[in-house]
């Protein structure tokens, strides 16, 4: 993650943040979509799509309290920078970054990547990645976190994101951004 860190702080210094146009979020769905890309700007978190380091890692996208920056990897991506054409796997990375994003305001966004769970208990937990994501593609998403060094911490966190980003729309993901985030 340092190297990424140092690699997206790099490439903001020469990126400016990407307004993606009104008509690539056409639609009722894709107007939600675009109503929580709003969001997470209102926050004060810089939004990206198509980033450089796109190029240098093989990711969907990452959140970065530290550097403040939500990045999206398209999966049809061409260049940095360009906006392709939404699939469903990119809207799902912004509702799953954007889970990230209130992860971190439930203590008070900083730039200190402390990301807190949204759900209060472990049992509740449990249930909820159950129900959502069935207990095989937990486990996928467990043993793959986990063999590449991830907490059992960071790996809640990354149940809560893939599970509230297959459960909620985007417009509820925004509600939850703006309200955990200070925007209400």
């Amino acid at each position: 993650m340092t190297r990424l860190t140092r690699l997206a702080t790099t490439a903001l210094a020469a990126l400016t943040a990407i307004s993606i146009p009104a008509a690539a979020f056409a639609g009722g769905v894709m107007e939600e979509h675009k109503d929580l890309w709003n969001a997470i700007g209102e926050v004060g978190v810089t939004a990206f799509v198509n980033h450089p380091v796109c190029w240098d890692r093989d990711v969907d996208g990452f959140y970065s309290s530290r550097n403040g920056i939500l990045i999206i990897c398209q999966d049809n991506k061409t260049k940095p920078g360009k906006v392709e054409p939404w699939t469903d796997n990119d809207l799902d990375t912004l509702r799953h970054e954007a889970v990230h994003l209130i992860q971190d305001c439930k203590d008070g966004r900083r730039s200190d990547n402390s990301l807190v769970h949204i759900i209060p208990t472990h049992q509740e937990r449990l249930e909820f990645f159950a129900r959502v994501l069935g207990p095989k593609r937990a486990s996928v998403i467990i043993k793959g976190y986990g063999n590449n060094g991830v907490s059992a911490h960071q790996i809640v966190n990354e149940l809560e994101a893939f599970s509230f980003a297959a459960d909620q729309t985007a417009a509820s993901i925004a509600v939850g951004v703006r309200n955990n985030c200070g925007v209400n």
